[in-house]
C-alpha cells in the first residue's frame, strides 16, 4: 500500500497540462485572474478595503473577495461599476481581456508612419508583432 501512495517521480501538473479539458479551463480562467489582479491593485492604490469598495459599488465584501480571487464571472453591470469606481481605462481592460490597444496614428506628410503593438502569442500565429501602417496626407 505504501508503494502505491509514494510515487516521487510523478509530476501531477505536467500530467494535467496534457488534458484538453485542463488546458481549456486554464484558458477560460485567465480573464478572471487578470481582472482579479487589476481590481486588487487598483483597490489598494486607492486605499480602499474590500468592504469600502463593496459599499461604493453597491455590492458585498464577499463578492469583492471572490472577484479578487478569480472565482467569479462578472456580469456587465458589476464590471461597469468596478470600471467606474476604480477608474479603469482602456489599458486596464486591454490587460484583462488580453487584447491590443486601438491607436489612431495621423501623419502630417506623405511618409508612411507605423507603430508596433505587441500581441499575445495566441493572437499571432508566428508570435510576432503586428505593425499598423498608416499614411495620411493633408493637403491644404
Amino acid at each position: 500500500m505504501i508503494s502505491t501512495l509514494t510515487n516521487t517521480n510523478r509530476d501531477i501538473m505536467t500530467e494535467a497540462k496534457k488534458s484538453p479539458k485542463f488546458r481549456q479551463a486554464s484558458k477560460d480562467a485567465m480573464p478572471r485572474v487578470r481582472l482579479a489582479v487589476e481590481v486588487y491593485e487598483a483597490r489598494n492604490a486607492m486605499g480602499l478595503s474590500q468592504q469600502a469598495l463593496a459599499k461604493e459599488i453597491s455590492s458585498t465584501q464577499k463578492v469583492i473577495s471572490r472577484v479578487e480571487n478569480g472565482d467569479m464571472d462578472l456580469g456587465i453591470g458589476l464590471l461597469n461599476r468596478f470600471v467606474g469606481k476604480l477608474q479603469f481605462n482602456s489599458d486596464n481592460l486591454a490587460r484583462v481581456f488580453n487584447c491590443g490597444q486601438a491607436y489612431v496614428f495621423i501623419g502630417t506628410g506623405t511618409k508612411n508612419e507605423s507603430i508596433s503593438i505587441p500581441m499575445d502569442e495566441s493572437l499571432s500565429p508566428l508570435n510576432t508583432k503586428v505593425t499598423i501602417l498608416s499614411s495620411v496626407v493633408f493637403n491644404k
